[in-house]
């Protein structure tokens, strides 16, 4: 789905499909928190809706992206929001991966597949807000 400056995919690895609404709410979101001008600049974007996340699942867990040692280094880029690294996801979370592209490096040596930029957004649906933002180079 379409909106000012992105496309908002539904991932692949989602366990059950994305409604056109869930979708449309979701982008909507992004839209206004103005989620492209914090991001780096890429040749290209994929930005994908992935699952809810279960009220009472550690920040950790609900990014899903990092070991929990490693987690604590994650940035959050200036302007989106950050919570504690002990907060647990209220109800009505999504996540949302964001990959900035400059290149794919496919095979085994790559753990994003891609060079850029990777950038985990929680969701809010119930605030209508990005609640928590982490991020890290991609190689």
């Amino acid at each position: 789905m379409d909106f000012t400056g992105f496309t908002l995919y539904p991932s692949a690895a989602r366990t059950k499909i994305t409604t056109a609404a869930e979708q449309r709410e979701v982008g909507e979101i992004l839209e206004h928190d103005r989620l492209i001008e914090h991001l780096p600049r890429h040749k290209m974007l994929r930005i994908e809706l992935e699952n809810e996340v279960v009220s009472g699942t550690s920040l950790v867990k609900a990014h899903g992206s990092w070991k929990e040692t490693y987690f604590q280094t994650i940035q959050t880029p200036p302007g989106l929001p950050r919570q504690p690294f002990d907060a647990v996801c209220p109800a009505g979370i999504v996540k949302v991966a964001v990959a900035c592209i400059d290149r794919h490096t496919p095979g085994m040596g790559s753990h994003f597949g891609f060079k850029g930029y990777y950038l985990s957004v929680l969701v809010s649906l119930l605030e209508q807000r990005i609640w928590d933002a982490r991020g890290q180079p991609a190689t």
